[in-house]
């Protein structure tokens, strides 16, 4: 029996991952000598939410990287069955009896009023255990999985029907023999709060859809996407140099905090995370949760389950227009729904008139709003205490609400910061690895190890230790090893072992997490992690 040592020389752990790290993003940087481009290529960014999905291409030529042009941005407006030009469509879908993408009805084609019932809607909250267990949007999601699907199927499928309406639009833009020369490039936001293994699944269902292995494949957090397009859509504005700012990227199901510092305005705009990114599960389909929750408390469980599938989604589509002009100003005294399926006896009644409208006065909408509207604060408060910040920019869909700026504004006034609160348009964890020794058979040079996580600032002795826990499990195969780097050592009592020492490499590329092993200088592949 040989036995192989795993002696580790050096942890090479990433800046992002470091508790002290410094993380540096750069806008429109120069192309290096080394930058050339055999073929044209689109770079596009998909922002997959719980609630709406956005699509972003950009056409990287030669040309423009040696002459560093901006980029032109382009946003996909045109979604099938959309009866207006819209940014993002919805996060909503319908199988047909097949069960398969190709006949699936999704986006606005799922907000056909007869295909309400059926309609799938907040599976992102599916790709993270921590919220299908906690969230019951999640568990509601869960238990409309048709065709014994599994979550990554289910996934992959509303991705692959984005997908084929992608290449369409890049078809009609540059034709169909311009785009199969080109080569497509694919970016997917995640939440900052999510797991190393909710990124994994989502990686799992991309490439199921067509968009490229996990390799080929990048991820930026959802923070991070919202601070460059902040940038570029606003300026700097009242920023200078050395300033912080935080970024809050208000979505359907989380929100996501992150705090940089500006390095640098020229050549380059260059700003370094100072935070790492937080967040929690306060997004905007907690509001609507609330404003159900109302229509039970004023009119029964039992009426309101009673109203008709059309008629509820045509009070929610009311609903959600009300939700985004909110802004509890004093000349908005009342807001209106449509309440048609309620019984008829409520017709004229507290609050319903004869035309089935229902009003929602001021305080009504303060009532739904704010418990979520403070969860929100509360997330701010934390991140902004661990850095000294100048700016906050608020952004995506429900980033645009009124009502949230005037609450964030609001509390900077009451803590009386000197902090500028802005609106765009649109829009960590220590790792200690434990060394381990373990006893091989000669042919199966494998050896399983436990990267643990840590979110504290001071460093833990052990993994028993209150807040560590497993991050992933790390395999590691050593069979492709030369045999000249193995040493052979020798017992006192006359038999040898061989042995082997290698550096463990952890590197981080965008959201992405990737392990290998390097002996004298020398990298190996052979690393895979499984995680928790």
């Amino acid at each position: 029996m040989t036995r192989s040592q795993q002696k580790r020389k050096r942890t090479e752990v990433p800046p992002a991952l470091s508790p002290n790290r410094e993380r540096s993003i750069v806008l429109d940087a120069p192309p290096t000598k080394k930058a050339r481009l055999r073929q044209p290529e689109i770079v596009i960014g998909i922002d997959w939410g719980t609630t709406w999905t956005g699509v972003a291409w950009t056409l990287v030529t030669e040309k423009a990287q040696n002459t560093n042009e901006e980029a032109k941005i382009n946003v996909i407006q045109q979604w099938p069955a959309g009866s207006r030009t819209s940014d993002k469509a919805p996060t909503e879908f319908v199988y047909t009896e097949d069960g398969s993408w190709e006949t699936l009805k999704w986006g606005f084609q799922a907000q056909a009023p007869d295909l309400s019932p059926r309609v799938i809607r907040w599976t992102k909250l599916l790709l993270d255990p921590d919220y299908t267990n906690l969230v019951p949007e999640a568990q509601e999601a869960s238990k409309k999985i048709p065709h014994n699907k599994a979550v990554t199927e289910l996934v992959a499928d509303y991705l692959s029907a984005l997908r084929a309406h992608i290449t369409e639009t890049l078809t009609a833009v540059y034709g169909p023999t311009f785009l199969k020369r080109s080569k497509l490039k694919y970016i997917l936001t995640v939440p900052a709060i999510w797991s190393e293994k909710a990124k994994e699944t989502h990686l799992e269902a991309a490439g199921k859809a067509g968009y490229g292995s996990k390799e080929e494949l990048d991820l930026i957090s959802e923070p991070q996407a919202a601070s460059i397009a902040a940038f570029r859509s606003l300026g700097h504005g009242p920023l200078r140099r050395y300033d912080c700012f935080t970024v809050v990227d208000c979505g359907g199901g989380t929100v996501d905090l992150i705090s940089y510092k500006v390095m640098n305005f020229r050549p380059h705009i260059e700003f370094r995370e100072i935070t790492g990114g937080q967040g929690g599960g306060c997004g905007s389909i907690f509001i609507n949760k609330a404003f159900e929750t109302y229509m039970i408390k004023r009119f029964g469980s039992k009426n309101y389950e009673s109203m008709p599938p059309k008629s509820k989604a045509r009070m929610m589509g009311d609903f959600e227009l009300a939700k985004q002009s909110f802004s509890d100003d004093e000349h908005e005294e009342k807001f209106y729904v449509t309440a048609i399926g309620l019984p008829r006896k409520y017709k004229g009644a507290i609050g319903v008139d004869g035309d089935g409208y229902l009003t929602l006065t001021r305080d009504d909408m303060r009532n739904i709003f704010d418990p979520t509207i403070d969860s929100i604060v509360a997330l701010i408060s934390a991140q902004i205490k661990s850095a000294a910040v100048a700016s906050q920019r608020v952004k995506s869909g429900f980033g645009g609400s009124p009502y949230l700026r005037r609450r964030v504004q609001e509390w900077v006034d009451k803590e009386k910061y000197t902090i500028e609160v802005a609106q765009p348009p649109d829009a960590v964890t220590y790792c200690q690895h434990l060394e381990t020794e373990e006893f091989v058979d000669p042919g199966d040079l494998k050896i399983t190890d436990t990267l643990y996580a840590y979110n504290g600032d001071d460093t833990p002795a052990k993994p028993s230790d209150y807040g560590v826990r497993p991050l992933c499990d790390l395999e590691t195969d050593l069979n492709s090893i030369p045999k000249e780097k193995w040493k052979v050592r020798n017992k006192t009592d006359g038999t040898s072992y061989y042995m082997i020492e290698f550096d463990f490499v952890m590197e981080v590329e965008g959201e992405k997490l990737l392990f290998g092993l390097e002996i004298d200088g020398v990298k190996y592949s052979g690393v895979s992690a499984t995680f928790h």
